[in-house]
């Protein structure tokens, strides 16, 4: 059943579009073909074996029903994550992600950090299908029954390597309580002495925070990847579409100019996402000095060797005692 229908995503994304019942999914890639995204399978017996282990332990973990249309989806999602490192290792890719749904950061611990006066809880919470990874990383400020959220980071853990496919705050800063504004300004501690303070205080904290949950596993290397050009082809098919859109519509006057200023708008969208991402972890090397990182052609090799004194009293209170846990 997984084979036949890996065949039909096959036949349906070299064309550029996937359905998964009337719904469309804008993926383009090939196999054993000669274009700009193929995968290379050498063993396809061993590929679907992979496949079907996968697929079965998502169904497993999510709950889903067994049907044609989970398991078409299940395939889809899983192939805009590829890179173009893991078009010619495929099965590695596979393995990677079945380990995913196996490893998580113990999310039952609570810590006591006298620097901000609160209580830090953090939590792996299973995210969406759609999304990069199974995981996002959550870590909590709390006071009693108020809290401030700091921004998740979806990841997953495979062979002692930690992944790390995205950062992202969706905590509403509006109407904040007094407890939230006093993080809020305490954050901003983080700034001290920096330069360039582009990098948000909270973005430094929270991913220390998970550099420092991965080290206290014993994984010391962390992989940050930059660019999944499925999901880059997505993006600009659904900006052809507004081109499109755009053309059919009379009467609008300096047309060529607002199409080439919304090619531009979306060249520089999708640059300072992937500038911005790397930027975190550049940020937090500058903080801590045995942090090394190298940039490689799909991600960003950080290899985190210790947290020492950063001369900063508030991510020094962080690493005190690497997060003296209170229950």
């Amino acid at each position: 059943m997984v084979e036949d229908i890996f065949n039909e995503v096959i036949n349906e994304a070299s064309l550029g579009t996937v359905f998964v019942g009337i719904r469309p999914y804008n993926i383009k890639f090939s196999v054993n073909q000669d274009s700009d995204l193929n995968i290379i399978i050498d063993d396809m017996n061993r590929f679907i074996d992979l496949l079907n282990k996968y697929v079965y332990i998502v169904l497993s973990n999510r709950k889903m029903e067994v049907n044609h249309d989970n398991i078409k989806e299940i395939i889809c999602l899983l192939f805009t994550n590829i890179t173009y490192d893991d078009c010619s290792d495929i099965y590695s890719f596979i393995e990677r992600y079945i380990n995913f749904y196996d490893c998580k950061i113990s999310d039952d611990y609570v810590y006591n950090l006298p620097v901000f006066d609160s209580d830090l809880k953090i939590e792996s919470r299973m995210q969406s299908l759609n999304q990069e990874t199974p995981y996002l990383f959550l870590s909590r400020l709390y006071n009693g029954d108020d809290y401030y959220e700091l921004p998740g980071i979806s990841y997953g853990i495979s062979d002692n390597v930690a992944y790390v496919y995205a950062i992202q705050n969706k905590f509403d800063l509006k109407d904040l309580s007094g407890y939230q504004k006093r993080i809020k300004r305490l954050l901003y501690k983080v700034n001290k002495d920096v330069s360039d303070s582009s990098v948000s205080p909270s973005f430094v904290v929270s991913l220390t925070i998970f550099l420092m949950s991965v080290k206290n596993m014993g994984i010391d290397n962390v992989k940050a990847i930059s660019f999944l050009p499925v999901r880059y082809h997505s993006k600009k098919v659904a900006l052809s579409k507004r081109i499109e859109a755009l053309k059919k519509r009379e009467n609008i006057s300096n047309i060529d100019v607002q199409i080439e200023s919304l090619i531009n708008l979306d060249k520089k969208i999708c640059l300072n996402m992937t500038n911005k991402f790397k930027d975190n972890f550049w940020r937090v090397k500058m903080h801590y000095k045995k942090i090394d990182i190298k940039e490689k052609s799909s991600f960003i090799d950080v290899r985190v060797s210790d947290f020492e004194s950063t001369c900063n009293d508030l991510l020094d209170g962080l690493i005190d005692g690497h997060f003296k846990r209170s229950r």
